[in-house]
């Protein structure tokens, strides 16, 4: 059972710099309910890539660091068997981070911070030579294991702060 992700780019941001943009960049937001379970996996690649959001206009290979945060929430679908549930972001074939629980009755709000160090974004090839993963679009991925109890995901939102100067 595979169950398609839909995130909707909320705005297309060629190259952000500490000074043109010190707030928040919301790069993607999904405000409807989808469902995960024995070993469902849902996978959704954005149409921005770190080096879009971290490269410094007019510096060659200067990226600033920041932070990526996912935001969602979690709720099993049935109240007394929890699911086990995993959250990721990455681009090209580089993690950047990930987390894991279990779902509970009650709906829960999950936030999951993870840094955008700019080496990553600068250095790191695919193998066998190709791009910098960096150049790579980002990548949300949810999954809920084989035999585990479905999960509800939902108020998916994934933003890019960068750090101040």
């Amino acid at each position: 059972m595979k169950k398609s992700l839909i995130i909707s780019i909320l705005a297309t941001v060629p190259f952000i710099s500490p000074q043109s943009c010190p707030q928040p960049v919301n790069i993607s937001i999904l405000n409807q309910t989808f469902e995960l379970g024995y070993g469902a996996t849902n996978s959704q690649p954005l149409s921005v890539s770190p080096v879009q959001l971290q490269a410094v206009p007019g510096q060659s290979f200067q990226f600033i660091e920041g932070t990526y945060t996912l935001n969602f929430t979690v709720k099993n679908h049935f109240a007394a068997y929890p699911g086990y549930w995993t959250a990721q972001i990455d681009f090209g074939t580089q993690e950047l981070c990930s987390m894991d629980g279990w779902g509970t009755a009650a709906v829960k709000q999950i936030t999951m911070a993870c840094p955008g160090p700019g080496y990553i974004v600068a250095d790191q090839a695919l193998p066998g030579g190709g791009p910098v993963q960096g150049a790579q679009p980002l990548t949300v991925n949810f999954s809920v294991p084989t035999g585990d109890w479905p999960i509800f995901f939902d108020k998916v939102a994934l933003t890019f702060t960068p750090d101040n100067p």
